[in-house]
């Protein structure tokens, strides 16, 4: 078993039950789990009377396309890997999970078309909506029953870490789907692009890891 294997099999427990078409059960309760945002920002909030269903440990790439007209990267969405770490809030290592999968993700051939399933409850994609792309939470695959969610961006800051590698962190409220109401992605690392992109560079896929809260 390599590192990134064990981790997410430290961090998964327990698997995920099928149930019918509702917020999925994961292995320990989340309903009393806190999501910790800075009261120094008004983007992020959760809104009042909402609990936790899911808490999940995003791997995977963030991917971009070079604009000829600004020589910039800009975001043609993301796909990743999610993993159950509902069991580790309240734990030391719930502090460092992201950070720790990351270097392990990116010292390691991971492979996202068959990524390590200790853990796996479902995957997260970019989705033709009205408005363009829209992120997805897609746990039907793994877990034998209709759960996913299509979010619309209510919210965005910074990385708290103010490291320029770590993408931001982004509030999404549901507009298809029954798998949550709000979803968020905090706790990120890596994912960034580069600064510049020359006229005609190819698009490129950058290493990220985050957490997903799903309310």
């Amino acid at each position: 078993m390599n590192m990134l294997s064990a981790l997410l099999s430290v961090a998964a427990l327990s698997q995920l039950v099928a149930a019918s078409p509702t917020p999925p059960k994961f292995g320990c309760p989340t309903q009393d789990d806190v999501l910790q945002l800075s009261p120094w920002q008004s983007q992020l909030y959760v809104p009042p009377g909402e609990k936790p269903s899911a808490i999940v440990l995003g791997l995977g790439v963030q991917n971009y396309t070079c604009s000829s007209e600004t020589g910039l990267y800009v975001s043609a969405g993301a796909r990743a890997a999610l993993y159950d770490i509902s069991c580790q809030y309240g734990s030391p290592t719930f502090a460092t999970i992201v950070e720790d999968a990351f270097v392990q993700f990116d010292d390691e051939n991971f492979n996202l078309d068959s990524p390590p399933t200790s853990g796996l409850v479902g995957s997260y994609y970019f989705t033709t909506t009205e408005s363009g792309i829209s992120p997805e939470w897609d746990f039907s695959c793994y877990s034998g029953f209709a759960a996913f969610v299509i979010g619309s961006e209510v919210g965005r800051i910074p990385a708290p870490t103010g490291s320029p590698n770590d993408i931001d962190w982004v509030e999404w409220t549901n507009i298809d789907g029954g798998l949550a109401r709000t979803m968020f992605q905090v706790e990120t690392k890596g994912g960034q692009p580069p600064a510049y992109c020359p006229a005609g560079s190819p698009d490129i896929s950058v290493k990220y890891a985050a957490q997903y809260w799903l309310f």
